[in-house]
């Protein structure tokens, strides 16, 4: 009989219709349809007499520091917190949980609900436990493409098809020991779930949301996601919910080839589980008064013209002014911040989970494709996931060499997560924190 032990569940965490939308600032209304339910669901794992790990993965742009240390506090006598992984799909259909500039307020009944769903599901996992075998495999997608494209002198959201892209689709495969039945599947993959854009008010998990769904029909096992290293990745078929459902489709059967691919995970010497979690405190880049005071001339400038070239508005135009005002908000506080010349780090999360031969490295943030490919570098196991939109998400965590080329995820998107960008030593040092976790964990070394 195999030591290896896992349980899995899901819950639904579908929000009321009426609820506000995140992921663009520009949508015209609240949601009014449902186009898929939203879920949260987890895998847990145990080898032997080993305290067990747990995956999670929710339909969700995000949630919110505050959010996350409720549910790490309800499962304090369940789970340690360095060996629960919170990751979020970051799809861009869904509600509003975590209070961004311009994406509305949070229901907050609806992220409380959130919040006892994942600690439910957590729970429940572990209550379900059995042997099972356990795999792992690798194939690829060609869902997503670079979208930092360079366009008549300037970085804009596009499409760059010699940037990078991580093309693997990554799988962990759980066989019931018993029976030999599928028992549940792991998946990660990194490209942006933006298939459908700001006018969409239909709540969906995107993508990932139908991989699990397709995925799970196929197999006939509960099916988890985490959302890769995809901050400068964007699918390359942009449409409505049926390109949602293509997309989905294309990136399960790449999954169900990396689940057919999949061999036994090696234990290697010592412990078959190891787990670590590293708070980094992030420089942030303060501007000069005159900076900021340009910034302000400029928001209000734009926030009045646009104010003036409407009569009464139409909803789309609402929206659009609710984009400018909060700009102007955005430079008071940036001007605050100039004028005292200083302000606290900013923190990220990085964790490293290993599971004999295979490796969890999860970031805190929008990580690019860059980061994760050097977090794999630093890994010494065999297969290794790189994660973002893992434990909370500060906002884009750009490489050093990102910074003089500028476009949104550098100049403009910060913006929108708080009133700071982060210095450009910022990456590194998140690099170097994942090199930590990955040696206490027992990846790396």
């Amino acid at each position: 009989m195999s030591e290896w032990r896992a349980g899995v569940a899901e819950a639904d965490i579908t929000p009321p219709l009426g609820v506000d939308m995140t992921g663009y600032g520009n949508r015209p209304g609240p949601a009014d349809h449902v186009l898929d339910r939203l879920a949260v669901r987890v895998l847990v794992l145990q080898h032997g007499d080993e305290p067990p790990i747990a995956l999670t993965g929710a339909d969700l742009l995000g949630l919110g520091n505050e959010q996350i240390a409720s549910i790490r506090g309800a499962l304090a006598g369940d789970i340690a917190p360095e060996r629960l992984l919170l990751n979020h799909s970051h799809t861009h259909a869904g509600p509003t949980t975590d209070p961004l500039r311009a994406m509305g307020s949070p229901d907050w009944d609806y992220c409380r609900m959130v919040v006892r769903q994942t600690v439910s599901v957590v729970r429940a996992a572990l209550g379900s436990m059995r042997p099972v075998h356990l795999s792992a495999g690798v194939s690829s997608t060609e869902i997503g493409l670079n979208r930092r494209e360079l366009r008549a002198g300037k970085i804009v959201l596009g499409e760059n098809p010699t940037g990078l892209f991580d093309s693997a689709v990554r799988v962990l495969r759980l066989d019931d020991a018993a029976t030999g039945a599928p028992f549940a599947c792991w998946l990660s993959h990194g490209t942006h779930p933006v298939v459908m854009g700001p006018s969409n008010t239909g709540i969906s998990g995107e993508w990932p949301g139908v991989a699990c769904r397709e995925l799970s029909r196929v197999l006939g096992c509960p099916v988890v996601f985490a959302q890769g290293c995809c901050g400068d990745v964007n699918p390359i078929r942009r449409g409505g919910y049926d390109q949602v459902v293509r997309v989905g489709r294309e990136l399960a059967g790449s999954a169900w080839v990396a689940w057919e691919r999949a061999e036994p995970v090696a234990l290697g010497e010592g412990r078959a589980l190891g787990a670590a979690l590293e708070t980094v405190g992030l420089t942030p880049r303060i501007p000069s008064v005159a900076e900021a005071d340009a910034a302000l001339a400029l928001a209000e400038e734009k926030a009045q013209a646009l104010t003036e070239s409407f009569g009464r508005p139409l909803t789309r135009d609402e929206s659009l002014r609710r984009v400018e005002s909060s700009a102007v908000r955005w430079a008071h506080d940036h001007l605050r911040v100039a004028r005292a010349g200083a302000a606290d780090p900013i923190p990220i999360e990085v964790q490293a989970l290993r599971l004999g031969d295979f490796t969890v490295a999860a970031t805190g943030a929008e990580t690019f494709v860059a980061t994760g490919l050097a977090l794999i570098a630093r890994s010494k196991t065999r297969w290794t996931a790189p994660l973002g939109y893992s434990n909370g998400c500060f906002g884009y965590l750009p490489p050093r060499d990102e910074y003089p080329r500028g476009g949104y995820e550098v100049d403009g998107a910060y913006r929108y997560y708080g009133t700071l960008m982060v210095a450009d030593d910022s990456e590194a040092r998140v690099v170097e924190a994942g090199e930590r976790v990955l040696a206490a964990a027992g990846s790396a070394g």
